[in-house]
């Protein structure tokens, strides 16, 4: 979906559609990755990511200020995003730093991120279907405030036990 929506650039770019890309693709790759590296040794492709991520925050932020000044509501989904995309990035590297993904943490950290692109797809249906006119920006972050919970959730309880999680 990723490289589509690089593709569709080509056609009809439009930096805020690329932005949230960038963010979307990020969560689901990082959660993967923590997936598939059972070692906890960083690799290039996590710093690569997280790196990526933090510079794409940093311009969701500009931009959407940019946007906010002209008073379209977008910016405030941009910035939401920048700052939930930047917190893991930033965190990620911290943690690569010192091989902090294995056990609890790495399972966590997968459920976090895998959970955060399940966001983007019930995000992305929900704007393609639902229309509020100027209040869209609603739609845009209705499912993000209704399922972080469930992320928080499944962080306490991933990271309170080890009982029947292999982490391998």
């Amino acid at each position: 979906i990723f490289i589509t929506a690089l593709l569709i650039q080509f056609i009809n770019p439009n930096l805020f559609l690329s932005l949230i890309a960038v963010f979307s693709f990020y969560l689901a790759m990082s959660g993967w990755l923590r997936a598939k590296n059972r070692s906890g040794i960083a690799i290039t492709t996590e710093w690569s990511c997280a790196f990526t991520m933090l510079i794409a925050s940093v311009v969701m932020v500009v931009f959407g200020w940019m946007l906010m000044i002209s008073d379209d509501r977008m910016g405030v989904v941009l910035i939401v995003f920048a700052f939930i995309g930047g917190g893991f990035a930033a965190a990620e590297l911290l943690a690569l730093r010192g091989n902090a993904y294995t056990g609890t943490n790495r399972i966590a950290s997968h459920v976090s991120r895998m959970l955060g692109g399940s966001i983007s797809t019930v995000t992305a249906f929900a704007v393609v279907n639902i229309d509020l006119g100027e209040r869209n920006w609603i739609v845009w972050l209705a499912p993000t405030v209704a399922f972080v919970p469930l992320i928080v959730y499944w962080n306490i309880r991933v990271r309170s036990t080890d009982k029947g999680i292999s982490t391998g």
